[in-house]
């Protein structure tokens, strides 16, 4: 009985944080499937969808709290516990941003049909399919691999998604004259950019705990 305490002591509780994290990246494909199906939708649909995607940014929190609380008590964890923490604050951060901008085109009542914003859309979906494959390879990070090329991919979507935010903004400003509709607009996008750039925050942590565990 002795043996099997301290066993427990000193072993890391991998089931403990594994599980969260692919939780995290499920939910995280869900809200940006969510946000594309948002944009798409007409009127009627849109406040049912919003609805959703404030269930799921919910859930993001709860996640994260929950992983939270673990890593305090915990005594031995898989990871560095500030990758951990980046990790998973990273994840619920990107959730939070894709909400924040669904919410915003509700408060102030405007079209999503916004130039560009079908293509982030589109790129979040992608980013957050990389994402949840990164969760499952960090268990044993045995495909070294297949995690550089996924960490890549996140590097080159946030590239991409730069370029699409910056001639969004462009057309905006050529576009529009109303003052109050260019910054209601911009900042829809701002948090769309957010999002991709909380996705560079997932790659530096992976390329941290790569690093750590050469």
């Amino acid at each position: 009985m002795i043996f099997d305490f301290l066993s427990g002591l000193i072993t890391p509780k991998e089931k403990k944080f594994y599980p969260l994290f692919e939780k995290a990246s499920s939910n995280l494909i869900e809200t940006s499937k969510t946000f594309q199906e948002f944009i798409n939708a007409d009127s009627s649909q849109k406040f049912k969808i919003y609805e959703k995607l404030e269930h799921l940014e919910q859930i993001g929190d709860d996640i994260t709290i929950h992983t939270y609380k673990e890593l305090l008590s915990t005594f031995l964890t898989p990871l560095d516990r500030e990758d951990i923490h980046g990790l998973i604050t990273a994840l619920d951060d990107i959730v939070d941003a894709i909400y924040g901008s669904a919410k915003r085109i509700m408060l102030y009542k405007i079209s999503p049909d916004l130039p560009n914003i079908h293509k982030h859309a589109e790129i979040l979906v992608n980013i957050s399919k990389d994402i949840h494959q990164l969760m499952f390879e960090l268990r044993d990070l045995k495909n070294r691999e297949k995690i550089k090329t996924l960490i890549h991919n996140l590097k080159e979507a946030e590239f991409e998604s730069d370029n699409s935010y910056e001639h969004a903004i462009a057309e905006l400003f050529d576009s529009e004259t109303n003052v109050g509709l260019i910054f209601k607009r911009k900042e829809i996008y701002s948090y769309l950019e957010k999002a991709v750039d909380y996705v560079e925050e997932v790659a530096i942590v992976f390329e941290t705990i790569l690093a750590k565990n050469a």
